[in-house]
């Protein structure tokens, strides 16, 4: 298992890497205008798409039905709402305008769809768990991904690439110190695996890496990048808590099984979605 989530790990970084290096040369420039961020759009468009229907399963354990129409419709319009505003221009109104419109639609697909999902059951059952369940996965999965695209549209790719890379380093420092020293339970009654003491490894990679990360990509300064590391070593480990609860809660153990050694996308990316509004606003204020 070790060895298997080690290759699959090195092979995920190395196509990360290979599709930001595109991302950052594929711009496309227009009478004064310019669009970036298209191939992330499209990894976070197929990232949320499995993770969607993997959510969609997760609370079908429950007895709770996800409607994929309203989920996809809200979750897709979130979720690159911050790469489309850039098309601001070709309605001759501003990107702030733009967004605002977009995100009000995001809103409106994922409550009318829902109920109109549930009018076309013919039954008044589960309505509540139904249409609960369906905005909380837009919500989940399409807003609070949509800071990825408003990292690397608003700010760069190279902050894009320090806020992964600092929250999966604390991943890292996390199970290589849990397995090493990890005694100390952090939260057993939601994941029996997590340590204080891995906890602690985690925060120390990201702090380093944060710092390091930092001066490389020239991002912000290294004592603000270890500040970062230790604020998201804490949060991401949040992020994996929140999912660990909503696993428990459905009875399974991973969220799927298309990654060798980590489980589903729900697994590789929990501790990134849940973080990704905060890092946005770290990044605001430090730049």
């Amino acid at each position: 298992m070790v060895k298997q989530r080690i290759i699959f790990g090195i092979i995920m970084a190395a196509a990360a890497m290979l599709l930001c290096w595109l991302d950052s040369v594929l711009i496309w420039r227009t009478g004064g205008e310019q669009v970036q961020g298209f191939i992330w759009a499209l990894i976070a468009e197929a990232v949320l798409i499995t993770a969607v229907n993997e959510f969609s399963g997760l609370v079908k354990g429950k007895g709770a039905r996800v409607f994929p129409i309203a989920s996809m419709a809200g979750a897709t319009l979130f979720c690159l709402s911050y790469f489309l505003k850039q098309f601001g221009f070709a309605f001759g109104i501003s990107q702030a305008y733009l967004h605002l419109i977009i995100m009000f639609a995001a809103v409106l697909s994922a409550v009318l769809l829902s109920f109109v999902a549930q009018g076309r059951t013919k039954s008044n059952e589960g309505t509540i768990l139904n249409c609960g369940a369906t905005v909380l996965t837009v919500m989940y999965w399409g807003f609070f991904s949509s800071f990825f695209l408003a990292i690397r549209v608003e700010h760069s790719i190279s902050a894009l690439i320090v806020f992964i890379a600092v929250v999966k380093m604390c991943d890292v420092g996390a199970y290589t110190f849990g397995k090493m020293f990890g005694h100390t339970k952090f939260a057993p009654a939601v994941s029996p695996k997590k340590t204080w003491e891995g906890m602690i490894g985690g925060c120390i990679f990201s702090a380093v890496s944060g710092a390091a990360f930092s001066v490389i990509f020239s991002v912000m300064l290294w004592w603000q990048g270890v500040i970062f590391g230790i604020i998201f070593a804490f949060a991401g480990q949040l992020g994996d808590l929140a999912e660990s609860m909503l696993k428990r809660d459905a009875g399974i153990k991973d969220s799927g099984d298309k990654l060798p050694g980590f489980g589903g996308i729900l697994d590789i990316v929990d501790s990134l979605v849940f973080t990704a509004p905060f890092a946005y606003l770290f990044f605001n204020i430090v730049s």
